[in-house]
């Protein structure tokens, strides 16, 4: 059995039993995936193990075709409170630019959440966070959009990270996937920044994907007279960025 298990990996538990060939002559133990040799049709269809592959290869592939269906949920955090921020554009290039099968839903409301302060950290006490960490939880994966302030994230990310961090350890952003992006006026497009927000969220426990970076810089000159989704790079790179976060919450959800 040790051929078979390896050519036909279990899925989600369901794992093969070694089954004793039932066909009309000897009772053998099948070793290979194929089908003995002297089979015929009616032979297979009375052979219990050859049953029990079949019905294992239409599980997997209902399996596969399902999770395939399903919809990658990525939500965004913009660390700018703007109502016209270039972070806040660069968040809407991603939600229009999305792949097919993943979706990108912008969290509205950072605003409202006040610093993270222990002594009100209680269940319903807080009706901003609270919604800010059911969203988190029901998405499948993060995408952080922050500006460069003093060399940093902004305060308003690194406050959410911090809501969502806690309980720590069991936080919902723990073994989330996590990408970090975003524009500035500087050189660098803010890499100081995105670099302090995957540390931080790294900490907290998510998993992030330091290989997905967009840092756009000058963006005071580069979105004067265009929207980001009309860019040629990001047309290019966002929907590049989303599938591989979409990937690692497939992954994750294997």
């Amino acid at each position: 059995m040790s051929d078979l298990s390896s050519r036909l990996a279990p899925i989600d538990g369901f794992r093969l039993a070694a089954i004793r060939h039932t066909g009309r002559r000897d009772a053998k133990v099948h070793s290979r995936l194929r089908p003995l040799p002297q089979h015929t049709s009616s032979d297979r269809r009375r052979c219990v193990y050859c049953a029990d592959v079949g019905a294992q290869l239409h599980y997997q592939r209902e399996v596969l075709y399902e999770r395939s269906a399903m919809s990658t949920q990525i939500l965004a955090l913009v660390g700018s409170l703007r109502s016209a921020s270039d972070n806040l554009h660069l968040a809407e290039a991603a939600v229009k630019l999305a792949p097919s099968g993943v979706s990108v839903e912008i969290f509205h409301g950072l605003a409202d959440v006040p610093l993270y302060n222990e002594d009100i950290d209680q269940p319903r006490s807080v009706a901003a966070a609270d919604r800010l960490r059911a969203e988190v939880q029901s998405a499948d994966a993060l995408l952080l959009v922050t500006p460069e302030y003093n060399g940093t994230m902004s305060a308003a990310l690194k406050n959410a990270i911090d809501w969502i961090s806690r309980p720590f350890g069991a936080g919902v952003i723990s073994e989330k996937p996590v990408a970090v992006i975003g524009t500035s006026h500087g050189q660098y497009g803010g890499v100081w920044a995105h670099d302090d927000g995957r540390k931080a969220a790294r900490i907290a426990g998510a998993h992030v994907l330091d290989d997905l970076k967009l840092s756009v810089a000058a963006a005071h000159i580069r979105f004067a007279s265009v929207h980001p989704v009309d860019d040629e790079e990001i047309a290019e790179t966002m929907p590049e960025i989303l599938t591989s976060l979409a990937a690692a919450a497939v992954s994750r959800r294997c």
